[in-house]
């Protein structure tokens, strides 16, 4: 066997070396991210379910808080003082600054008012904001998740590079006319080198 038979031999077995560990590699963060994945999308999942709790636990405090107005509006207008009290003193404690300052517009006698005090600035539910920031946080996590998703795929994409690579590596011996095998040798040196720029620059997890 000449000179450059064990050369091209050498460069062979180094090229096929390297490609398999770094197959390997990519193999790992496509595993690695593909973990994340399910992470964010386990959080997304669960940030909804919550964000909908809430929101659904919030509509049943407005129900309660829209019967309790109507009921001490209703006992107002009949006059009776001692009921539209006995339901007044029941308000929801996240009503009763909105109520307070609904009546401060005298809307009986401004018909600028707002009409109930559901539309007052200061009616503000805690578990309607709550929903509002479990759902932005959701939405965080679904970009999470779409993020780990892609570069995911991106690394098993890269080692079909590796993997043409690693072929053509194993197969340029065969061919005993050495042109050929140079060719086939640099063409796999040209993939493998295509793989470990795309791995160089996908994130890592």
């Amino acid at each position: 066997m000449d000179i450059t038979n064990k050369r091209l031999e050498i460069v062979t077995s180094i090229l096929l070396a390297v490609a398999s560990l770094l197959a390997a590699w990519c193999a790992f963060q496509a595993s690695a991210w593909n973990s994340n994945q399910a992470t964010a999308s386990q959080r997304t999942n669960r940030l909804r379910t919550e964000s909908t709790r809430a929101l659904t636990r919030s509509g049943q405090q407005s129900i309660v808080d829209v019967i309790t107005y109507i009921n001490w509006l209703e006992a107002t207008n009949a006059n009776d003082q001692q009921l539209a009290d006995f339901y007044r003193v029941r308000f929801r404690e996240e009503f009763k600054p909105a109520f307070d300052a609904w009546l401060a517009t005298e809307p009986l006698n401004n018909p600028d008012a707002p009409k109930t005090p559901f539309e007052m600035a200061e009616y503000q539910l805690k578990l309607t904001q709550d929903a509002a920031t479990l759902e932005t946080q959701a939405d965080e996590e679904a970009q999470k998740f779409a993020y780990a998703n892609t570069t995911s795929t991106d690394y098993v994409r890269n080692t079909l590079f590796i993997a043409s690579a690693l072929f053509l590596s194993s197969i340029s011996s065969r061919f005993e006319y050495r042109p050929v095998r140079i060719a086939v040798l640099v063409l796999a040196a040209l993939m493998f080198l295509a793989g470990l720029g795309n791995a160089i620059a996908l994130p890592k997890a």
